[in-house]
């Protein structure tokens, strides 16, 4: 198989579970080094855990999203450990699991718009 992006490093958000770690496996598949962020430490440790047993290299960011300094971290810390910043998979999303929409407070509703659209 061919590693078109053998030498090129992607971040990929929501890394821990789901599409997230699918994107993760795919792009190491294809030769990229990952660093996967999640806002779970332990998912995105088990996301590059993964990416290493089959012998790729990558960072694991635990990271929350809703922070307004999030993005400028990611960078910083994913060009500190693997160099450079190619790819983005700004997959992460969150939701407010089972409340109906008037019942939703003010800090939920601020999170979800944080997290997917920020």
């Amino acid at each position: 198989m061919t590693r078109p992006l053998a030498g090129k490093v992607a971040v990929v958000t929501g890394a821990g579970g789901g599409i997230g770690t699918a994107a993760v496996n795919r792009l190491a598949e294809l030769g990229a080094a990952i660093a996967a962020v999640d806002v779970d430490a332990a998912g995105a440790d088990a996301a590059v855990a993964s990416v290493r047993e089959h012998g790729g290299d990558g960072i694991s960011l635990a990271v929350d999203l809703a922070s307004a300094d999030a993005p400028g971290e990611i960078v910083a810390r994913t060009v500190d450990g693997l160099g450079r910043l190619d790819v983005l998979v700004n997959n992460a999303g969150t939701g407010t699991k089972g409340e109906q929409f008037p019942d939703v407070g003010a800090a939920t509703f601020d999170r979800v718009i944080a997290v997917n659209l920020r």
